[in-house]
């Protein structure tokens, strides 16, 4: 019988997580050292939340008619520009905002056994991009969809000159 692949076989285990309680300027420097566009939120080794760099934007920039911010699940490496991270900050909120006051808590989680393929199918049924590996509520690790490209890319594509 063929094995097949499952979350806990290409799953990232180092997944960016914070405390709810960190504030959103705390939060900012965090994803801008980790090189990230969100984490996972973790209180007593439980997830919690998610947040991206596209809630930091909602919570301190104002409105614009044209600003396509997306969230934790749906933005891409790239689709949020590293500048723009660096938010204005209205009226100074950044500092007094609490990463749970903007942290999306609708979890979309996989256990560590779930089929890849499966797991792609649910993404692309979603149109999400991420998905958080976790037992119970305790975080394991992230799968994206750039992890199941570059799974593609070296099993499918081996042997294969450029």
């Amino acid at each position: 019988m063929a094995k097949h692949l499952r979350a806990m076989d290409v799953m990232r285990r180092n997944v960016p997580v914070v405390s709810p309680d960190l504030t959103v300027r705390e939060l900012e420097g965090f994803l801008l050292s980790e090189r990230a566009f969100g984490a996972a939120v973790v209180r007593d080794e439980h997830v919690v939340g998610v947040v991206s760099a596209a809630e930091i934007l909602r919570a301190v920039a104002p409105p614009s008619s044209n600003d396509s911010t997306r969230d934790f699940y749906t933005d891409l490496v790239g689709e949020v520009p590293r500048e723009r991270l660096s938010a204005r900050d209205v009226d100074g909120r950044s500092d007094e905002l609490r990463v749970r006051d903007i942290m999306t808590t609708s979890l979309i989680v996989v256990p560590p056994d779930q089929s890849v393929r499966d797991i792609a199918r649910g993404l692309l049924a979603g149109g999400v991009h991420r998905v958080l590996v976790t037992e119970g509520r305790r975080l394991l690790g992230l799968v994206t969809t750039l992890d199941l490209v570059r799974l593609a890319a070296e099993t499918r594509f081996a042997g294969f000159a450029a």
